[in-house]
């Protein structure tokens, strides 16, 4: 039975310590009504870290979680602060396989997009 219990604690740790031994970019473009905002590149190296980006008044603030294995979740934030404009929003929720990946989230009317989240996850060992 104590080796049962040894042997859970070491496969936890060696599951943190590889998560912890990786790194991710993350790129981030969101269109909204012909504006394009093309976020600089964020670099994350501890699940949990929160990483923030910015381009013109714009921040982008973006959470890597790891629910499950091969997974990882991204939660992102984006505010903008623009003349007498402010707004902030959470963004959808993006799920991308651990070894890095594409995805995209379209609001769609009338079959035209008009609104567009994307990001961009590459894994850095």
């Amino acid at each position: 039975m104590m080796k049962l219990k040894i042997f859970c604690l070491l496969t936890l740790w060696a599951h943190c310590c590889a998560f912890s031994a990786t790194s991710f970019e993350v790129d981030a473009v969101v269109v909204d009504s012909g504006s394009k905002l093309v976020f600089p590149t964020v670099r994350i190296s501890t699940e949990g870290q929160r990483e923030t980006s910015v381009v013109d008044d714009c921040r982008y603030s973006v959470l890597l979680t790891k629910p499950e294995d091969a997974m990882v979740q991204l939660e992102a934030q984006l505010s903008c602060d623009q003349e007498d404009d402010f707004y902030q929003m959470e963004l959808p929720i993006m799920v991308v396989d651990e070894l890095g990946g594409d995805v995209d989230y379209e609001l769609v009317d009338e079959q035209n997009a008009v609104w567009r989240y994307s990001v961009s996850l590459r894994r850095i060992l």
